[in-house]
């Protein structure tokens, strides 16, 4: 389970596949959180771009979706089901 999980976050991160085709970034843009991490410690490491707050509001939007996706999960999940 966790290559499955890591995998498509590093080549979406754009820290391996800096060019990647319009498709692919737009995925990473919607739901890859290692983009925006990485997209944010570019920022902090090479000032003079205003970025960093945008990269940390959409962690923060990652952060809230995902919470409220595993409370459903839970709360729903049937007792056997365990």
């Amino acid at each position: 389970l966790v290559p499955i999980a890591l995998i498509p976050q590093l080549l979406l991160s754009g820290a391996l596949i800096p060019d990647m085709p319009p498709a692919a970034e737009a995925v990473a843009k919607g739901v890859v959180s290692a983009y925006w991490m990485f997209e944010m410690q570019q920022d902090i490491l090479n000032p003079g771009g205003a970025t960093w707050g945008t990269a940390a509001a959409v962690l923060g939007a990652h952060l809230v979706v995902l919470t409220i996706a595993a409370m459903l999960v839970l709360t729903f999940e049937k007792p056997g089901d365990g």
